[in-house]
């Protein structure tokens, strides 16, 4: 929920009036699981139609704004 939380913060919209589902883009409950394994570091960095999204061990959600010509091309 966190991701879906940091990409609606990013469109300034509430989660549920948010243009993309986030998940046809990642499997989230595969990111949830990720989220919840103890161990190594890890980061796990997916792409939206105008975002880049990184996700790491320690919970943080980093949604940075893809260049124009990227989004054109998603």
């Amino acid at each position: 929920m966190e991701v879906v939380e940091a990409v609606a913060d990013a469109e300034g919209v509430d989660p549920v009036d948010l243009d993309v589902v986030v998940g046809e883009h990642v499997d989230l409950d595969a990111l949830s699981q990720l989220a919840n394994h103890d161990g190594t570091a890890w980061t796990f960095t997916f792409e939206l139609p105008a975002y880049e999204v990184t996700v790491t061990d320690d919970g943080t959600v980093l949604v940075d704004d893809r260049p124009a010509q990227e989004s054109m091309r998603a």
